[in-house]
Order: C-alpha cells, then structure tokens, then sequence
C-alpha cells in the first residue's frame, strides 16, 4: 500500500466519526447546538473547529479527541505548511 492510501485530512476524519454514527451534518448540528454550515466547513477543510468543539464532537461520539483525529487508527496530525493554507494538516499512518 502506498502512503497516499493511509492519509485522511482533518476535515475527512470528522466526516468519518459523523458518518460511522449514520447521522447528517444538520442532525449532528442540532444535537450539539451549532450550525451545520460550520460542520460543513470543518468536513470541507474550510476551517477548522476550536479546541472547544473538537472536545464537544469526541464526547457526543463518546471518544476522545484522538480517535476523533483518527490517531486511535494509528494515525497522526502533522501540519503541512506546503499547502496553501498554513493551517491545513494531514493525518497520516504512522
């Protein structure tokens, strides 16, 4: 397997932790009390949720904000400053 097949982004980790519950971004909005346009911007990579909200999303998941990066799947955040926007990163395999 090439490295490419183990990167996720940030945005598509959070995509992941919503879609493994079976919810839409408007559902998971209600339940924690924030609108699905910036849900829609976290999955997207447009911005990126406060460490406030990151801690919000693993408690409704009922995970830690690790698992909610992916890291429980091996997998670290690294920030790729070649990317055009310095606060993109990448979650990558170890």
């Amino acid at each position: 397997m090439k490295m490419a097949d183990f990167m996720m982004n940030y945005g598509e980790a959070l995509k992941y932790q919503r879609e493994k519950l079976g919810i839409s971004q408007l559902e998971l909005s209600k339940r924690i009390g924030i609108s699905h346009q910036n849900i829609n911007r976290w999955e997207s990579g447009d911005v990126l949720p406060s460490i406030d909200f990151c801690v919000k999303l693993a408690d409704f998941y009922g995970i830690t904000v690790d698992e909610l990066i992916g890291k429980k799947h091996n997998f670290v955040i690294i920030k790729a400053p070649a990317l055009k926007d310095a606060r993109s990163f990448l979650v990558c395999k170890k």
